[in-house]
């Protein structure tokens, strides 16, 4: 057991115990014992005091700090003081504090760090999360009225005076109920969520009675209504709205990752995405083109089109080459090219649009900026697009333009295993620094003779003798 605090005597003083049991109390160890209805076992501290060497040198100092101690002892039922002998024949022998034990049960120790009316609150909060099952019964129906539902319990209806020493009540399971594809096994448990609250007593004390039971009520939305194409925004939930849901998305997702079975939530999505891990529907994708050859364009004198991803099949021309591009004015201002056609890329957001069976058949060219983010995200359009090329990404490109290089504010330095070789080689001497620190050459510094340039030799050599090879 490790010491507690000390005052600048160097002794334990009370103020030291109660400190080190209140950081006990605030990780939640004490409280959740008691929530899950363990038997409480006496807390003990070792107290130091004054060792033989000190009592001849500062024998007042002793006799004053056992005092303070044995005083406070008699002042209090919630603690005893077991002692210990210490002196010799120079001073004679004396008997002082050795030991904090409280061993009066769960109501001695709340008295004792000040925190019954936390145990009060929290036994409020878990009846409300126990009055799940019979007192917030249905959601409203598809007629739109929303039945009023039923106050929580009062704290009086589920602690009595002295009761905070009981064992706490074991909460029986309900099923959850109601319209929509929640689980009907009864795995969704009021007992679940009763085992989570005593085993999280902390997080669900941060919450005032009002929101813990807009939380209860937004988690049963969501687990009755996931699936049903539903929006977030119409959840219907009193004082509930989106922002809610965003500050609380945390919480709410790890009470659904508790309640729903697995094949229920995506778990390749992360609790980031929590619409689209929870099986609600987010604001629609666009993917953003132009036409680069004016006879491919399906709507003649309609030089750009923003639609939604799956919509682009029916929208986009037919053409045989693409060209991803990351830069907007870079994308504004490519030139015309016959066959092609330019799709504006978004960074990161690209993956999910080069999922799209458009892409299929087409010569896929990408461009992006000559950084270590850069190849990041042609290694993930290559997962996709397995043929996709890059152009302007290569080390010519880098070393024609040393003065418009920058510093990169963050550098991706995991392996990118779809890089071809000569990719994964200029990938590495940007993460290690071959050419400065962290340069990077963004789209925009590129001149534009030099993209000219390189779209005719693009062009001129068919796919086959540019189609990328796998680094190792």
């Amino acid at each position: 057991m490790t010491r507690a605090g000390t005052n600048a005597t160097g002794w334990t003083t009370l103020a030291d115990v109660r400190a080190r049991l209140r950081r006990r109390w605030e990780n939640g160890q004490y409280l959740a014992a008691w929530a899950k209805g363990e038997p409480f076992e006496p807390v003990e501290v070792p107290l130091r005091g004054p060792a033989v060497s000190e009592l001849a040198d500062r024998f007042d100092e002793a006799r004053t700090w056992s005092r303070e101690w044995l005083t406070a002892a008699e002042r209090s039922t919630d603690f005893r003081l077991p002692t210990r002998t210490v002196g010799g024949r120079s001073i004679g022998t004396n008997r002082i504090p050795a030991r904090f034990v409280v061993d009066g049960g769960w109501d001695a120790l709340w008295r004792l760090l000040q925190v019954t009316a936390e145990v009060q609150r929290f036994v409020r909060l878990r009846a409300i999360t126990a009055a799940e099952g019979h007192v917030t019964a249905r959601l409203p129906a598809a007629t739109g009225t929303e039945p009023r539902e039923a106050d929580p319990p009062e704290l009086d209806d589920v602690t009595r005076p002295g009761s905070l020493d009981a064992t706490p009540p074991r909460f029986r399971g309900t099923a959850a109920s109601g319209p929509g594809p929640g689980p009907a096994d009864g795995s969704v448990t009021v007992a679940t969520l009763v085992g989570w609250v005593n085993t999280h007593p902390v997080r669900v004390l941060q919450h005032s009675p009002e929101q813990w039971a807009r939380i209860l009520a937004t988690t049963r939305w969501l687990v009755r209504e996931r699936g049903q194409g539903r929006y977030l925004r119409q959840v219907p939930v009193p004082d509930v709205d989106t922002k809610f849901i965003e500050a609380h998305r945390a919480l709410l997702a790890e009470l659904l990752d508790l309640l729903l079975p697995d094949a229920a939530v995506d778990q390749a999505v992360s609790r980031s995405q929590f619409a689209r891990r929870y099986g609600f529907r987010s604001p629609p994708a666009y993917a953003r083109f132009r036409s680069l050859d004016p006879a491919a364009n399906r709507l003649p004198g309609v030089g750009e089109l923003s639609v939604r991803v799956e919509d682009l099949g029916a929208a986009a021309p037919d053409v045989g080459t693409v060209f991803v591009l990351e830069n907007e004015i870079t994308y504004l201002a490519f030139p015309d090219v016959p066959d092609a056609a330019a799709v504006f890329g978004g960074g990161y957001g690209l993956t999910g649009l080069a999922a799209h069976p458009w892409f299929a058949g087409r010569r896929v060219l990408y461009w992006g900026d000559l950084d270590t983010h850069g190849f990041a995200i042609l290694d993930r359009l290559r997962a996709e697009i397995p043929d996709a090329e890059s152009f302007l990404m290569d080390r010519a490109t880098l070393l024609a333009h040393p003065d418009q290089w920058v510093r990169e504010p963050s550098q991706h330095r995991t392996q990118l295993p779809r890089l071809t070789p000569e990719e994964a080689a200029l990938h590495q001497d940007l993460v290690s620094h071959a050419y400065g620190d962290a340069i990077r050459l963004e789209q925009e510094r590129i001149s534009f003779p030099h993209v000219e340039a390189t779209l005719t030799r693009l062009l001129v050599a068919p796919p086959a003798a540019t189609a990328p090879r796998r680094a190792g």
